[in-house]
């Protein structure tokens, strides 16, 4: 690649470039050894407020099949350690209490050590809630390029997601995942996304959001580097990478979804991986599956009574005593309470009414469920299951829209079945609606994806089973930045 020779001595040149979506915290100085103390690049840029990132040339980057990775540029997102770096979670108070973190996050130490290049830390919404981003008061949220330009980029991982969707200088981001922090900004703003299974790699030096749930993730604009990243986070000896699809399941409690256009796209790719696997596709409905044959906890109720209140009282326990430390040190220090916004405060408000009785209570009744799902529906001990599953309604979600009052998503909604399982999942594109935009007043494209997932610990499978449904299908393995992915 390019190096300038100085009186100092030769040095790599980076590029720079702004960050006009908005979709970065702190930029990181360049560096060769990735177990140093991080940096941040104090330089701005010419775009107003944007603070700029140094990219190296892709010419000196020489992937191989052992290093699929190297030279790869990241974002990450911003609750991961980095040694050097503090913390601001998107929030002033969190940031003003924060120190150094001592090592980089093990799971960033692995992606670095394989050859990827950090570039920056991606924005998180504020404390890891939800916050849209008429809400986001300390911190700006991203900007989503997809369609008008004025759609909400949703979920904690947006920045990740924003940022892949964006920048053609950035390869792939790293986020999380707990009930869809990562699914769903892959669907607004139409990228590749994979959730890992929930032990495939240490969490440590990762700020929980509800840690029986939590799971890395990542974005990317195409298939290749998805897998590669995959197969980089899980190592290549996956026990379960042999393995094959053997059915696809379509589950008739979540499908299919209201607009007709967006579940036609949602049947032609189950079709395409019926057909590119040879496998058949399994109409199954929980219910009246659990019905037939419940555990023997449940005493006769019925699968939504069993898990009444369950994701309140696990979630938004956990969520609220994952901060006693963060509430006790910005106390000690400035005498009052720290802000947060309004969903991060109704949940430290219900949180803090919960008992540990009810929480555990709460959590058998998800681990029954766990079993009885990994058991009765998806067969693991015979079969290796595909489940297809919605995200959410494609229809237009402006920036400016007030989202309504908080809530606290129940175990029964789709996007908590994989992490319940503790199972990997991918949100791969099919496809965009037109709408109407009140914006640009004019015709506009909405991205389209489906969720994908496997059994615990068959990422690999998961990976290479998807990819390979979109070469036999000729489907687009990549997506382009900007207003539209194709």
């Amino acid at each position: 690649g390019p190096y300038v020779l100085s009186p100092a001595g030769l040095a790599r040149v980076h590029r720079l470039y702004d960050d006009n979506q908005n979709v970065f915290m702190t930029p990181i100085k360049p560096g060769e050894n990735e177990s140093r103390n991080f940096q941040p690049l104090e330089m701005t840029g010419s775009y107003p407020q944007s603070l700029a990132a140094a990219v190296p040339s892709r010419l000196s980057a020489h992937p191989t099949k052992q290093h699929s990775i190297r030279g790869k540029r990241m974002g990450v997102k911003e609750l991961y350690a980095f040694r050097g770096l503090r913390m601001a979670l998107s929030n002033r108070a969190y940031y003003a209490v924060s120190t150094p973190a001592e090592r980089t996050a093990p799971a960033i130490q692995k992606l670095l050590q394989a050859g990827a290049i950090m570039v920056r830390t991606t924005k998180c919404s504020s404390m890891i809630s939800r916050e849209d981003p008429i809400e986001a008061v300390d911190f700006p949220a991203p900007w989503n390029p997809r369609g008008d330009g004025y759609q909400t980029p949703v979920g904690s991982s947006s920045g990740s997601a924003a940022g892949i969707a964006s920048y053609d200088w950035l390869d792939f981001t790293i986020g999380t995942d707990t009930n869809g922090n990562s699914r769903r900004p892959a669907f607004v703003n139409g990228c590749f996304q994979h959730r890992f299974s929930h032990d495939a790699l240490s969490l440590e030096g990762v700020r929980p959001c509800y840690q029986p749930f939590d799971a890395h993730a990542v974005f990317a604009r195409d298939l290749a580097t998805l897998e590669a990243v995959v197969k980089v986070v899980c190592d290549e000896e996956e026990p379960s990478r042999h393995k094959r699809p053997t059915v696809l399941i379509y589950p008739s409690d979540y499908l299919p979804v209201a607009d007709m256009e967006q579940q036609g796209m949602i049947d032609a790719f189950n079709r395409q991986i019926a057909e590119a696997h040879h496998i058949p596709i399994r109409t199954v409905s929980f219910r009246d599956a659990w019905a037939k044959s419940p555990p023997e906890d449940a005493k006769g109720k019925d699968l939504r009574s069993y898990l009444e209140r369950a994701g309140l009282h696990t979630f938004v326990h956990d969520f609220y005593h994952n901060s006693d430390a963060f509430r006790s040190r910005y106390e000690s220090r400035y005498g009052h309470p720290p802000h947060v916004n309004k969903v991060t405060r109704w949940r430290w408000d219900v949180g803090s009414r919960i008992t540990r009785d009810q929480r555990d209570h709460a959590f058998r009744r998800t681990q029954i469920y766990k079993s009885w799902v990994l058991d009765s529906i998806l067969e693991v001990d015979k079969e290796t299951a595909l489940v297809v599953l919605p995200i959410k309604d494609a229809v237009p979600n402006y920036r400016d829209t007030d989202p309504g009052p908080p809530f606290a998503q129940d175990v029964w909604d789709p996007l908590w079945l994989s992490s319940v399982l503790g199972a990997p999942e991918m949100s791969v594109p099919v496809g965009n609606i037109s709408y109407r935009s009140r914006i640009t007043r004019r015709d506009e494209l909405l991205p389209v994806s489906v969720l994908v997932m496997s059994p615990p610990g068959t990422d690999i499978m998961l990976a290479d089973a998807l990819k390979t449904t979109f070469i036999k299908s000729a489907r687009p393995l990549t997506v382009k930045t900007g207003r539209n992915m194709y």
